[in-house]
């Protein structure tokens, strides 16, 4: 059942749409990271009674989840990084070596991004836009970018965007890809 929240609910207001004798799923629709978090830590309180699984938003891949560690949470993302790699290994290692510090995973999308848009534009010389769904030239991650249509009876362009996503589980202080 779909259930709407204040900002101010309390434990009691999630357990009066929970069942305590199977595991229930939770998909939390907001982008607001602290409403998440309250949700998340409540979620978390009650868990052992109340068996759960979230689903939650892109945005949670930013959240600290490390405290949560006896709540399973899922999340989409369209970039993922196993840092095994030998490029991301590699980078890793350049990186540590000249800046001192550990790359977070904004380094890893900008490097992608730009080495995969790079070839993508030589590749395809002026005619960039059409070429833009060509597979290939996956750097770490894979990408699906496709039109978005403002009007799809005259095919007016909106935007391009990726459907490609990854499922992130983040249960028991690790994250792992979901296949």
């Amino acid at each position: 059942s779909y259930v709407n929240l204040s900002p101010r609910f309390t434990t009691q207001d999630l357990k009066n749409h929970l069942d305590s004798n199977r595991r229930n799923l939770v998909i939390a629709g907001s982008l607001d990271e602290q409403f998440g978090m309250q949700l998340l830590n409540q979620l978390s309180s009650i868990n052992n009674t109340y068996p759960l699984r979230v689903i939650g938003m892109p945005n949670w891949e930013r959240m600290n989840l490390s405290r949560l560690n006896n709540l399973e949470i899922i999340y989409t993302t369209p970039f993922y990084y196993n840092r095994l790699s030998i490029l991301e290994v590699k980078l890793n290692d350049e990186y540590q070596n000249n800046i001192n510090s550990k790359p977070g995973e904004m380094f890893f999308r900008g490097y992608e991004t730009t080495l995969r848009f790079s070839f993508l534009l030589l590749d395809a010389k002026h005619d960039v836009a059409t070429s833009l769904g060509k597979k290939g030239n996956t750097v770490f991650t894979s990408f699906d970018i496709q039109p978005v249509m403002r009007n799809e009876s005259s095919m007016t362009l909106d935007y391009f965007e990726n459907r490609n996503v990854y499922f992130i589980k983040n249960f028991g202080g690790s994250k792992i890809l979901v296949q």
